[in-house]
């Protein structure tokens, strides 16, 4: 049966369990498996603007991170429910990114301005201190898609 990305909820907790011994015999997969993508984020706050001589480029954000993640579809998401699993109210110049678990450079970004979530970041990523609010992973959620099979039609 197909599933679409209906939402997601930015989670604090760990969804991954730790397997000590992850090269044991009881823990390998007969076959060859598809690995599901992960995707984590973090949330920051803006406290001030310093000088900074620091001179670079920061790596540009991904439109879409895949599986129907992508910056429309998230912002959208951010600005008409609740998507953190806790109590968080956004102030302006916060900032999010949600990324690929173990990828720097698949990532995007979005930025709290004017009362609403934003695509991309509202500051020069070298001239502000922020403050970490909380981490943690994405969990997708998902609805049956309206076109599937149902067998009551038969």
């Amino acid at each position: 049966m197909c599933s679409k990305l209906e939402g997601f909820k930015l989670c604090t907790c760990d969804a991954a369990p730790v397997i000590h011994n992850r090269k044991s015999r009881r823990n390998r997969k007969v076959g060859a498996v598809e690995l599901a993508v992960e995707y984590a984020w973090d949330l920051r706050r803006y406290i001030e603007t310093v000088p900074s001589f620091m001179v670079g480029r920061t790596m540009m954000p991904s439109c879409d991170l895949g599986e129907g993640l992508t910056e429309d579809f998230v912002v959208e998401k951010l600005n008409t429910s609740n998507c953190f699993d806790f109590d968080y109210v956004p102030q302006e110049r916060d900032s999010l990114r949600i990324h690929i678990k173990g990828s720097r450079s698949r990532y995007m970004a979005f930025g709290y301005k004017n009362g609403q979530w934003t695509i991309g970041l509202n500051y020069e990523a070298f001239d502000n201190v922020l403050e970490d609010i909380g981490e943690g992973q994405l969990k997708k959620l998902y609805a049956e898609d309206p076109g599937s099979f149902n067998s009551a039609d038969n």
